[in-house]
């Protein structure tokens, strides 16, 4: 019925698809019209294809509270200070001479009794950095980045082996002239 048969030269890299290709078909055929056989063992896992792309970064978290300010460090000593001197009589008032040069210092005198704390001064400069101190509690894990690209398909697996052949079907017929 079906008797007509087509020779077509193919290029021995496909083949071995073809003929692969047409015994599949016939299986389909054969599997839509005919009795289910049994299943063929399952084929070799094909090679582990190469790994995808790594994904982009995901953006930044929120950055944590600032940490407690260190404690202030002690403060020095005051020095001596000076006895004051004695007044001198008023006199004339002469014309400005030639500045002279300067005195030799003199010895400092006694200290004298505390005073009264004057006002608060302004702000000093900020010391310099301590010690690091002990890691603070951890920040609030960061939202979860961009999905990264899809890596590369694998290669195909090799075919399993061909499946036992099933009961006898309606299209028995047709396959006689594939």
């Amino acid at each position: 019925m079906y008797g007509v048969t087509a020779k077509v030269s193919i290029h021995p890299f496909w083949q071995d698809r073809f003929e692969c290709l047409s015994v599949c078909i016939c299986i389909c055929v054969c599997v839509c019209l005919g009795a289910t056989g049994m299943p063929g063992p399952s084929g070799a896992t094909g090679a582990t294809g190469p790994s995808g792309w790594t994904g982009m970064s995901g953006p930044e978290g929120v950055q944590g509270s600032t940490g407690i300010t260190g404690l202030k460090g002690i403060t020095g000593t005051a020095g001596p200070q000076g006895d004051t001197g004695a007044s001198g009589s008023v006199g004339d008032t002469g014309s400005a001479g030639m500045q002279g040069p300067a005195g030799a210092s003199g010895l400092p005198g006694l200290v004298g009794a505390q005073g009264a704390s004057g006002a608060e001064g302004p702000t000093g400069r900020t010391g310099d950095t301590g010690m690091i101190g002990a890691a603070g509690p951890p920040g609030r894990k960061g939202d979860v980045g961009d999905t990264g690209s899809v890596g590369f398909t694998g290669a195909v697996g090799l075919p399993g082996p061909l499946g036992a052949t099933g009961s006898e079907g309606i299209c028995n017929s047709i396959t006689d002239h594939l």
